[in-house]
């Protein structure tokens, strides 16, 4: 009887298939495995052939996929079926209008988010990418179309009950007068600036240096609002001849009033509201994002000037029927948005 030993095979293994093929070889090693797991991340711009470029390549890397978030931490979501998820630990967002789509996956590290900003409500935001911006400390807002706030979050601020009642009772102490008075005081002054060394309206600035000195005597919220009505008439007549400048190769596309600023008062709905020309929608849009922030208490003192946990519905000026936050209007920040809106206008000049 004759036994045969069983052999260990040892690959690559050589068997037959067929007449018409013959032998086949077979390997057992496995295909290596991509660069990255995650096929829609955004490949480098190049291979560095030396250690010296490594660093370079990694910096114009993340330049490209975080090209989405502004260098201020600024992420805007706008179109239709936006999305906001996390998928593996990273948070996914996805916006656009119809095939040109937009797509981003943020780390929890180096990711350099600080605020989300959502326009519309066509979309969904789980609740799990809300819990992945809080755990990051970055703020979320979701604004409509007319730039009016739905919804915001963000870090929770030290809030401090002394000063929230002491903010309540300032306007029968008579505290509130000289509060309203001073805050009013700088963005008069932050007006006058704008008006006369970046749009050269000599007139116009006198006018409101003119306001302002007599904005020392007005002792009721009345009169001081007054002034701060006559200022803004003043202030925004300067702003309704600007030009307003696109690149050369849109200019043919570009509507007759889009050229200029003109008036913050829009014809669709009576008030700054809806605006009909790109600059005013862009300061609706930066209002709405200030009243966001005083809203959910991200904005923190050194910007607004006032300290955090202060209630911005507890205005010490204004007092609208309805419980419309007005503290965002008032401290001398606004005029600082202004002069960076002029100088974004001024690009193709």
């Amino acid at each position: 009887m004759r036994f045969w030993r069983s052999k260990s095979s040892k690959f690559p293994v050589k068997f037959p298939v067929s007449r018409e093929f013959g032998q086949r070889k077979v390997s057992a090693r496995l295909r290596p495995p991509p660069a990255s797991l995650n096929s829609r991340e955004i490949p480098p711009l190049f291979t560095p052939k030396s250690a010296k470029h490594a660093h370079f390549s990694r910096s114009l890397l993340l330049q490209s996929q975080n090209s989405l978030i502004s260098r201020y931490g600024v992420a805007t979501l706008f179109g239709y079926g936006i999305q906001v998820r996390v998928d593996r630990g990273h948070l996914l967002l996805q916006d656009g209008i119809a095939a040109d789509r937009r797509e981003i996956r943020l780390p929890r590290v180096g990711h350099g988010l600080k605020r989300l900003v959502v326009i519309g409500s066509d979309g969904m935001v789980s609740l799990s990418a809300l819990r992945w911006l809080a755990d990051q400390k970055a703020a979320f807002t979701l604004l409509e179309r007319d730039g009016k706030v739905l919804v915001t979050t963000g870090p929770v601020r030290p809030s401090d009950a002394r000063l929230r009642r002491a903010q309540a009772l300032s306007s029968e102490s008579g505290v509130a007068v000289a509060i309203a008075r001073e805050l009013i005081d700088k963005k008069l002054a932050g007006q006058e600036r704008v008006a006369r060394y970046k749009l050269l309206a000599t007139q116009t600035a006198d006018t409101i240096s003119r306001y302002r000195k007599d904005l020392v005597n007005a002792d009721t919220p009345e009169a001081i609002r007054q002034f701060e009505s006559l200022a803004a008439g003043a202030y925004w007549a300067a702003w309704r001849t600007l030009p307003i400048n696109f690149p050369r190769k849109d200019e043919p596309r570009v509507p007759a009033h889009w050229r200029v600023f003109g008036t913050r008062v829009s014809p669709l709905t009576g008030s700054p509201r809806l605006a009909v020309n790109p600059p005013n929608a862009m300061l609706n849009f930066v209002y709405a994002i200030l009243e966001s922030e005083s809203i959910s208490g991200v904005l923190v003192a050194e910007k607004a000037r006032i300290r955090p946990g202060k209630n911005p519905l507890l205005a010490p000026l204004h007092s609208p029927p309805a419980p419309v936050p007005s503290l965002p209007q008032e401290p001398a920040g606004v005029s600082g948005v202004r002069r960076r809106l002029f100088f974004f206008l001024s690009r193709f000049r």
